[in-house]
């Protein structure tokens, strides 16, 4: 039975890598990302039934909220959720203006926390019993940077995004009872 995922940053690189996979095994697929791409809109041209795409920014909690409630409207559920999208600013941390700061922590922190949330929350809505909960559980991936475990003093405020994650999959990990869950942190390398 197809499973319903939502993958933010899903117009490119990675993302997109998942949002193909997915639409080929034949699932529901709901990505965002705030500029879209040509090959993401092939995509949603050709699989108009089964993906759902649009141009959000991860730093909007009021728009994460609404997609993933249309998302669960439309596929009548959310199985699986994917914080992908992310931004990072080059150079050392001397440089970096607080524009830049601010921008990092509302899309890598707090917008990876909120996806999380709203898809949480829809998983546990779901019926005891419901084929696609038996089908495997639902999951949680939140990917991030390379740069926590190997470190790149280029990048001093990714290490801050991908050492925080941590506390949300622990947390959500704990409160799910006796559900099965999979949560887990994937690391992009950039090197």
């Amino acid at each position: 039975m197809p499973t319903t995922s939502i993958i933010s940053g899903g117009s490119r690189g990675l993302g997109l890598a998942v949002v193909e996979r997915l639409l080929d095994r034949g699932d529901y697929v709901a990505t965002f990302s705030r500029s879209g791409s040509a090959a993401l809109a092939a995509l949603a041209s050709l699989h108009a039934d089964r993906l759902l795409a649009e141009r959000i920014d991860a730093a909007d909690a009021d728009a994460i909220r609404g997609f993933v409630a249309r998302v669960a409207a439309r596929f009548g559920g959310v199985d699986h959720c994917i914080a992908n999208a992310a931004v990072a600013h080059e150079g050392v941390v001397a440089t970096v203006r607080d524009d830049e700061i601010d921008a990092m922590l509302d899309v890598n922190l707090r917008g990876s926390i909120v996806l999380v949330r709203e898809c949480v929350r829809q998983m546990l809505v779901r019926p005891v019993g419901d084929e696609r909960a038996a089908a495997g559980g639902p999951s949680v991936v939140v990917v991030s940077s390379v740069v926590a475990s190997r470190g790149d003093f280029s990048r001093p405020i990714s290490r801050h995004r991908s050492r925080r994650q941590t506390g949300p999959e622990s947390s959500a990990a704990h409160r799910w009872g006796d559900w099965v869950c999979r949560l887990m942190s994937w690391e992009r390398s950039s090197f």
